[in-house]
């Protein structure tokens, strides 16, 4: 009830504002969603978490460009505030600070191996995320597509994790042969959350 009632309060107005760019980002954030709880590649030693982080950062670098370049064309912006901007803006300046004393500039830019999603890059990308998902789904039409979205790639994980769990192991790779291995993390608590949230969605 809570989640939809910060949609209702923020978002929930008829959008007339969908030119091409719009459209395209909006799709990008649909597919982006749908895609990266199941995405991983096997080419590196960090398929899930470098390569869920690069792949998000990928997406949020070419959609951020198309909405500047939106606002240049059309000389206009319009930015949803929500009431998390100052705390957003606390959480940075605190990243930004700890990136500035950090002794190892280069991990704290860019991350190292297992925490590439707590370097200031992808903190940033996170919070980009964020602000294109708050600025381009401003109906319920259009909110409610990137929510099925979410659901219908968390119902995939969840079906593969249970033939994880009965050794009927889909992908071919040795390292998935493994009751353990899940798509979303290499914890199981993560997975426990995220089921549990694509139950209650």
């Amino acid at each position: 009830m809570k989640l939809l009632s910060f949609f209702n309060n923020n978002f929930f107005y008829l959008d007339k504002e969908s030119d091409i760019f719009i459209k395209i980002i909006r799709w990008m954030m649909i597919l982006l969603v749908f895609i990266i709880p199941f995405f991983f590649l096997s080419v590196n030693s960090y398929p899930l978490e470098f390569n869920k982080t690069f792949l998000l950062q990928i997406f949020v670098l070419i959609a951020t460009c198309l909405f500047l370049w939106r606002v240049i064309i059309f000389k206009k912006i319009k930015f949803q505030k929500t009431y998390l901007d100052k705390y957003i803006f606390v959480f940075l300046l605190f990243y930004l600070f700890s990136f500035i004393f950090s002794k190892n500039h280069y991990v704290g830019l860019v991350g190292m191996s297992g925490l590439y999603s707590a370097s200031i890059i992808s903190i940033i990308g996170y919070v980009l995320f964020f602000y294109l998902i708050i600025n381009i789904f401003r109906d319920w039409h259009n909110i409610k597509k990137i929510i099925y979205s979410f659901w219908l790639s968390g119902s995939i994980i969840v079906i593969f994790n249970l033939f994880q769990l009965n050794e009927t192991f889909i992908l071919p790779w040795e390292f998935t042969k493994n009751i353990n291995f899940n798509l979303i993390a290499n914890s199981s608590l993560t997975l426990a959350i995220f089921t549990l949230i694509i139950l209650i969605i």
